[in-house]
């Protein structure tokens, strides 16, 4: 049993005991592990997916910054970054590796968790440090406003067959650097270790990994595309439609690309409705900063349980709007200010976006 020093103890129980009284569900699993009935891995999973069902992920984080409120002011609170790089968790996180007999390893929670998504988006570039996987496509997001997500669909397709192209272009130059340089050396006379230096000094990069925006072990950074015109659309077979909307909302990259105008039509919904306010990304909050918080998801499916009909973006939209209001309607906030995020719990299968007002005086 890991142990920890008294004030961080006497943190985590008073989670656990807020997380019990206030969900039972998670409570019974509480108990089940301390038992030890339940292992520390199955414990986690039953929580992950009670918390994506019911959507409760912001209301847990207000427990828990309250409990650990007290460790702020002598230590900083470690902070794991997301896949995308802009979403800040809190909390202590599980290891990445871990050493068994003396051998290291990943974390195979982490493991699964990275190839579970990879299969999905097709490549994980921000957890690859090598070159991209044989039969991978690169997931790239796309700089985008439109509401059609059958557009977003065909951009991304276009951003990552672009992307493709230009890694292999600047694979092929490096290829064809390194044998310009050999030719020289060799018409030259250089030869042993006098060669191998002049090499290394003219060409001391290694194969390219990515292209700027699209590296391994950086987050793929939002590409500008050209969207298709009105005729593209419209030549797209049911089956082109159904596929396009689905990569826009089961892909991490794809949720990404569609948030800024699902932000925007819940800035715009919310001013509607009499709570006019500004929009920043996410940002660490103390449990009372939070005013109100709303989600929309829905579960992981193939490409063919996307209706190519059904408008998610402007469902997801109207939804976490609403939700939003009615809340804020008993509040009458001051100075409140919107963060959007996505919902990217892929290990138990729920996708989505989610949203909350908080005020904006109000900081971890």
């Amino acid at each position: 049993m890991r142990k920890f020093d008294p004030q961080v103890e006497a943190s985590i129980q008073q989670l656990s005991d807020a997380l019990s009284k206030k969900y039972p569900d998670i409570g019974a699993v509480i108990d089940s592990l301390k038992s030890g009935e339940m292992d520390e891995a199955t414990a986690m999973k039953r929580i992950m997916r009670y918390v994506a069902e019911e959507g409760v992920g912001h209301e847990i984080e207000g427990l828990a910054s309250e409990a650990f409120e007290p460790l702020r002011a002598e230590r900083p609170s470690p902070i794991v970054l997301s896949e995308k790089g802009d979403l800040p968790i809190q909390g202590d996180p599980p290891p990445m590796v871990y050493e068994k007999d003396k051998i290291k390893r990943l974390n195979p929670l982490i493991e699964a968790a990275i190839a579970e998504q990879a299969s999905i988006d097709g490549d994980v570039p921000g957890m690859r440090t090598g070159e991209l996987p044989e039969g991978a496509h690169p997931a790239v997001p796309v700089e985008t406003m439109a509401r059609n997500p059958e557009a977003i669909g065909m951009m991304l397709d276009m951003a990552s067959t672009e992307v493709a192209e230009e890694i292999r272009e600047a694979q092929e130059k490096h290829v064809q650097d390194a044998k310009f340089i050999a030719m020289e050396l060799e018409g030259q006379g250089v030869e042993g270790d006098e060669a191998i230096e002049t090499y290394r000094r003219q060409l001391p990069d290694s194969v390219p990994m990515g292209i700027p925006g699209y590296e391994a072990g950086k987050v793929p950074v939002k590409r500008e595309v050209v969207g298709p015109s009105g005729s593209a659309l419209a030549k797209l077979t049911p089956e082109q439609r159904k596929r396009a909307a689905h990569k826009v909302l089961t892909t991490t990259q794809g949720r990404r690309s569609a948030m800024p105008v699902i932000e925007e039509m819940i800035l715009t919904g919310l001013a509607s409705e009499g709570f006019p306010m500004e929009s920043r990304p996410e940002q660490r909050m103390a449990g009372k900063g939070i005013l109100a918080h709303a989600e929309w998801s829905t579960n992981l499916g193939g490409p063919m349980a996307t209706q190519s009909n059904f408008s998610f973006i402007d469902t997801a939209a109207k939804a976490i709007t609403q939700k939003l209001a009615k809340v804020l309607r008993e509040k009458s906030p001051e100075n409140p200010v919107l963060e959007v995020t996505t919902i990217d719990t892929v290990d138990v299968r729920r996708i989505g976006w989610a949203a909350r007002v908080v005020s904006r005086e109000v900081t971890a």
